[in-house]
């Protein structure tokens, strides 16, 4: 069994794990957005509750200007939003496919193979689906931060709250919002890797993989875990819970693999 196990070992490459720095990079600029949206409505808050506290809107008036003006503020960050999210999404899905082609390089060269990648048809397409799924993703950040804060907002405005209740409430949601990005620039990252990984292994003929469990989760999932160690085909993924999948596709999935070399 150990004179197996050797065996294997040496037709495998190293993993190519997700970039961090990439990962972080992409996270920084939803966060930078996202903050600037948050100070914006804070400071809106603020100067509306100074020139018309709460307490002094005894008709519907003043709750409907308050009405008004949040909903044109959504309207302007959704559209700055809009606006950022090409090049932000753009920015990542390359810085993705540049770090992923150089890792997998380094790990084909380091098992005795020099491979130089080009920007083939299938790159080509796996690069504009990850642009325009990270496109949505961004676009949709400000949607439910600026429905909850407006609620939150109406809410205190319509029973005369006091300003410090419903600043707190608006910070909850600005903390949601930014877990959210976090979620989105980690998942994304792993499974932009993993589709390059893939993309490339079937350009160069490499149709086996084994399946590689991070064992980093608090609650790995038990199909996951069973499948540490094994063989998959690079073209269709490993069946698991009922369907077809590949390292680092499922949500919060942090697995990966190591290609097994022909020979």
């Amino acid at each position: 069994m150990a004179t197996r196990q050797r065996g294997t070992e040496a037709r495998l490459t190293r993993p190519v794990l997700p970039n961090a720095a990439v990962q972080v990079r992409y996270d920084s600029r939803m966060q930078a957005l996202i903050d600037e949206m948050h100070k914006s409505y804070m400071y809106w808050l603020k100067a509306t509750y100074r020139d018309a506290p709460p307490l002094l809107a005894q008709d519907a008036s003043p709750v409907q200007t308050a009405e008004k003006r949040l909903k044109e503020l959504a309207k302007r960050w959704q559209k700055k939003f809009n606006e950022m999210a090409p090049r932000v999404a753009e920015q990542f899905a390359n810085e993705v496919a540049k770090s992923s082609d150089v890792a997998f390089q380094n790990a084909l060269r380091d098992a005795g193979f020099a491979v130089k990648f080009t920007l083939t048809p299938e790159i080509k397409d796996a690069l504009r689906a990850r642009i325009a799924e990270n496109v949505e993703l961004i676009k949709s950040l400000p949607e439910q931060y600026s429905k909850s804060v407006q609620g939150a907002i109406m809410r205190s405005y319509s029973a005369g709250g006091d300003l410090s209740s419903v600043v707190k409430e608006i910070r909850k949601y600005h903390g949601i919002t930014a877990r959210r990005a976090n979620f989105i620039a980690r998942d994304q990252t792993n499974k932009a890797n993993a589709t390059e990984v893939r993309t490339r292994r079937l350009e160069l003929g490499l149709n086996k993989a084994i399946w590689k469990h991070s064992h980093a989760g608090k609650t790995p999932r038990p199909s996951h875990l069973a499948a540490d160690g094994k063989e998959f085909d690079v073209a269709k993924g490993k069946y698991l819970d009922g369907k077809w999948v590949q390292p680092g596709e499922e949500p919060n999935c942090r697995c990966y693999s190591r290609t097994i070399l022909p020979f």
